[in-house]
């Protein structure tokens, strides 16, 4: 157990694509910038949040089972 280590992994080959929003969410979940749950994205987004609940292992995965044929 390390104190303050925070690990942002898992991206398979895809890391460079999501390091900007996983980048985002670390820095909210760090400085408190998380609102019941959601985080506001940046400018041109800025009218729009993500769900934390969205990278949540026990998520129900039926929700998204349209999102597997996705290319």
């Amino acid at each position: 157990h390390q104190q303050n280590l925070i690990h942002a992994v898992g991206f398979s080959g895809h890391g460079l694509m999501h390091a900007p929003i996983t980048a985002l969410l670390v820095e909210a979940i760090l400085s408190g910038g998380i609102d019941h749950g959601h985080v506001r994205l940046p400018a041109p987004f800025e009218h729009a949040t993500i769900g934390l609940d969205t990278f949540d292992p026990g998520r129900a995965f039926e929700r998204s089972r349209r999102e597997m044929v996705v290319l």
